[in-house]
């Protein structure tokens, strides 16, 4: 997991609505978003931050569970993303992630 400085231009989007607000009242206020699929280009790396690295063992049944001591706080207009390194054969993964948004 690096953090980023731009973007890029994802393949897919998907952006909050009213199913990820927590009593389903209105779609959220966030600007989070989820970019899917290949990019056409890719985002800016910042190449000195990286949050997280961590190879998998190419099983079933493998994985990590990362709470991020603290939080890991994100400024409007960056983002992080999550890299398989080139040229490997990594094993098929799946990621769930929580946030809370500071609203002060």
């Amino acid at each position: 997991m690096r953090r980023i400085t731009a973007r890029g231009t994802a393949g897919s989007t998907v952006t909050p609505g009213i199913s990820n607000h927590s009593t389903r009242g209105v779609a959220p206020v966030s600007g989070v978003l989820l970019d899917l699929a290949a990019y056409s280009v890719q985002p800016t790396l910042d190449t000195v931050d990286t949050v997280l690295s961590y190879t998998f063992a190419n099983s079933q049944g493998s994985g990590l569970v990362y709470p991020i001591p603290g939080g890991l706080e994100i400024g409007p207009g960056a983002g992080v993303a999550f890299i398989q390194v080139p040229a490997t054969a990594g094993a098929a993964f799946e990621i769930s992630a929580s946030w809370l948004e500071d609203w002060l």
